[in-house]
């Protein structure tokens, strides 16, 4: 197989993709297809090599591995050592931590299951803090490079006629499976080989055909060429982090990229001449380096909180760039061509000393628990603060089965005593609230019981659609405000407290990739007005079953919502002595929570006896709404309060509002 200029050059266009894709450029939403370019590219040059020196009867599984190892290992070790040494550096004891293992499980080439397991996503809230998380690519492609040779060998031995087709069977079966997950496991989907591994297939099942394809005539290259071309600018302009992915939706970029590698058979096609230009080809050689340095540098600018201006995109781009040059022309390009390595040595060198190093580092941050000497004192108990999770500190008592609640004996708030007076429902957010309400319970002399579950406000006779762009319906919304209204019926609770972030469900969250809205029987579209309607007459429907019940219903108002990291200003700015305004305005809060609000006030008109606490009482002045409170962080994330804040909150209501149930 000849080298071919184009190929380098598609590439290129490829990285670049991904490039402005993470930098934020919003014309390529997209961009991240980019990624099944390569694989695409990938699995055409990988089965196009072994086929070649099969029947030639020189392949080697040594020297295969080998020839990896001394392509992709030196650039790789050098990016990890520069981001290892910056990370003692910047890194919190609990970044390191996740730092060094997410490096081992990179180096081990299965990042994409530790990214998987360890996320919400690729597309995730604080994603993009993590530098290492690019490599869940590379992972799959490596895992490729492990089974594909083997399964080449053998069934080139035993079906060398019939092999192409059954490489096509298995393509297929695996792009059903792909559609299919999807949709059904989105985040599984995107990370793993099994889901993709029909895009590496789509360019091993083009080498296998490569000899016996026509070579068509010029016009039709050129058209071709403009097709394939086409389908993947089209697919990084129009897709987005809100469809479903890879599925049918990575097949437009993939046949893309097969069109366009066909299309340069022999004297190629108007695109393919584009692709061969020398500044093209340029950002072709030096695209692996560019793909490793890019997102450590952005994801370091993100870390710092650094404005992504245009200038200080253009600086980081360039600055990828550099060190993407250097690499390649002082360490990748010198290891492959000029330091003769024996097959042995390269496994020596480039997997076995590094590998021994990174677990040696591992094992030592581990050991010493993140090396916590190195950050200031202040800025350490900050930070434990921030990671106080009620959902994990109450684990038992959040989510679970839809029909099954936590033991009360384990879910005890305020005053320990054999009867319980308060029931708490709602998402996560009265998770986030315990805190609050177990100083509240305590100094009225109440126990409290606490029954939530994220993503399910109590609302009677509402259906919650997760995902607007699948329709995706929660099961579990309905059977579980079905088993509590009659946990509410037959128990004799003095209140029940109702909250969650209700807004999120008329609005969606625009920070997410995950929008919700409810239905009834009764709704014709999945829309925020009809959210609207049907939150209302839920909601009254639920407050009537707490006072059919004897109870006194208590509506809590949701928190503010802090933009993007705002929620960690106060603390970066003493982290990077910075001196940013870490406040919302709470007109703007406010009128978020607007049409809420307000029909809280209606309810507490109709109902006087109802209870209101609004959170913002205390966490807001007149004019601006704070994310810490003498030095207090009160978040967790953009939009849960912390467990520590909680339970600051809960004394400070106490102290400046009075307490609401007395």
């Amino acid at each position: 197989m000849g080298y071919r200029k184009d190929i380098d050059g598609l590439r290129g266009v490829a990285v670049l993709l991904v490039v402005f894709h993470h930098a934020g450029f919003t014309l390529f939403q997209g961009g991240f297809v980019g990624v099944d370019v390569f694989f695409v590219i990938s699995g055409y040059l990988i089965t196009g090599l072994i086929l070649a020196e099969l029947k030639d009867g020189g392949f080697s599984f040594l020297n295969f591995y080998s020839r990896r190892l001394k392509r992709l290992m030196p650039a790789y070790i050098t990016v990890l050592l520069f981001l290892s040494v910056l990370a003692l550096f910047l890194f919190l004891p609990g970044e390191l931590l996740q730092y060094s293992e997410s490096m081992l499980y990179s180096f081990a080439f299965i990042s994409n299951y530790f990214f998987a397991n360890e996320t919400g996503g690729y597309f995730a809230v604080n994603s993009n803090q993590l530098p290492l998380l690019h490599t869940w690519s590379l992972s799959v492609e490596e895992q490729f490079y492990v089974l594909w040779p083997f399964i080449m060998v053998a069934g080139f031995s035993r079906f060398r006629e019939n092999f192409g087709l059954l490489v096509i069977l298995g393509l297929l079966m695996l792009f059903v499976l792909s559609e299919v997950n999807a949709n059904k496991d989105p985040i599984n989907a995107y990370f793993l080989l099994l889901n993709r591994g029909f895009e590496l297939l789509m360019g091993g099942v083009l080498a296998l055909y490569w000899s016996v394809l026509p070579n068509v005539n010029t016009k039709a290259k050129h058209l071709l060429s403009v097709i394939g071309g086409g389908l993947i600018v089209v697919s990084s302009v129009f897709l987005n982090k809100n469809g479903s992915f890879p599925g049918i939706n990575a097949f437009y970029p993939c046949i893309g990229t097969v069109l366009l590698i066909y299309s340069g058979k022999l004297e190629g096609g108007v695109i393919n001449r584009f692709l061969s230009f020398k500044w093209v080809v340029f950002v072709g050689l030096i695209s692996y380096p560019l793909y490793l340095w890019h997102w450590p540098i952005l994801s370091f600018m993100e870390l710092r909180m650094i404005e992504k201006s245009i200038f200080n995109i253009f600086l980081a781009i360039s600055i990828s760039l550099i060190l993407s040059f250097l690499t390649w022309a002082y360490i990748e390009k010198p290891v492959r061509t000029t330091i003769n390595f024996s097959a042995r040595n390269s496994f020596i060198w480039l997997l076995g000393t590094p590998l021994s190093l990174i677990v040696l580092f591992w094992m030592i941050i581990n050991l010493t628990n993140g090396m916590p000497s190195r950050i200031d004192p202040v800025l350490l108990e900050m930070n434990a603060i921030i990671n106080s999770k009620p959902n994990v500190v109450r684990r038992s008592c959040n989510n679970g089965e839809a029909t099954e609640f936590g033991l009360e004996s384990a879910c005890v708030l305020g005053f320990k005593k054999s009867n319980v007076d308060v029931l708490l429902v709602g998402d996560s957010h009265a998770n986030a609230l315990t805190g609050f309400f177990d100083k509240v319970l305590e100094e009225a002399g109440l126990r409290g019981y606490d029954v939530t579950r994220d993503g399910t406000p109590y609302l009677l006779g509402a259906t919650l659609i997760k995902e607007r762009v699948r329709a995706e319906v929660d099961a579990g919304f309905e059977k579980r405000n079905l088993a509590i209204s009659k946990k509410i019926s037959s128990e004799n609770y003095k209140y029940v407290i109702l909250a969650a972030r209700w807004d999120g469900y008329l609005l969606g969250d625009a920070g997410n990739v995950v929008d919700y809205y409810l239905v009834d029987e009764s709704s014709e579209k999945h829309a925020a007005d009809n959210s609207l309607r049907v939150f209302k007459k839920s909601l009254k429907k639920s407050v009537q079953n707490i006072i059919q019940a004897g109870s006194i219903p208590v509506l809590v108002k949701s928190v503010p919502v802090m933009k993007s990291a705002k929620y960690m200003c106060d603390f970066n700015n003493i982290r990077f002595s910075r001196y940013d305004n870490c406040s919302v305005l709470r007109s703007e809060v406010e009128a978020n929570q607007k049409v809420v609000s307000d029909f809280f006030d209606e309810m507490q008109s109709m109902h006087p006896h109802i209870i209101v606490v609004d959170p913002k009482l205390i966490m807001c002045d007149t004019a601006q709404c704070r994310t810490s409170i003498n030095n207090v962080p009160l978040y967790r994330d953009n939009n849960h309060l912390n467990d520590d804040a909680s339970k600051y909150l809960g004394g400070l209501y106490i102290k400046r509002i009075g307490n609401p149930l007395l």
